[in-house]
């Protein structure tokens, strides 16, 4: 009977001993989970802060595009405005009056121009000929002279 109990008390012992052991890998286990659930409590708060720095950026690209797009439709707008100036009827028809006078302009300078050159032959021709003129005088009598005058 003493061997039996002891017996049992070995199990017993024994059976202590393999729950010691599960309850070492238990805590263990338990341990990893913990660690694992820190991590991922770090790894949320990371996503968390990336985030809200994603929203904050959306939400600052949104109002740079928002401006972007007035300025733009400014832009046309003022565009379209000035296009439609430039094709009105009195702009073109002022634009096609003074390339007229400004014509009328140069065709009067180069006519001018030219009498100008003409002018200035003519005097060159007129200053010989009246160098010519007065060599003749010169050999003519003194009577002929006085009557030329």
């Amino acid at each position: 009977m003493t061997e039996d109990r002891n017996l049992e008390l070995n199990t017993v012992i024994q059976r202590f001993s393999a729950s010691s052991k599960a309850l070492d890998e238990l805590q263990e286990r338990i341990s990893a989970l913990s660690h694992t659930s820190d991590a991922l409590t770090k790894s949320n708060a990371g996503i968390q802060e990336a985030t809200t720095l994603i929203r904050k950026f959306v939400s600052e690209i949104s109002n740079v595009t928002e401006g972007l797009h007035r300025s733009n439709t400014g832009i046309q707008i003022a565009v379209e405005a000035a296009s439609k100036l430039l094709h009105g009827t009195e702009v073109n028809q002022i634009k096609v009056s003074v390339d007229q006078i400004l014509a009328a302009i140069q065709t009067q300078l180069t006519a001018a121009n030219s009498e100008l050159r003409n002018s200035k032959a003519n005097e060159g021709r007129v200053q010989q000929e009246l160098a010519d003129l007065k060599k003749r005088i010169a050999t003519l009598s003194s009577r002929a002279q006085k009557k030329i005058g």
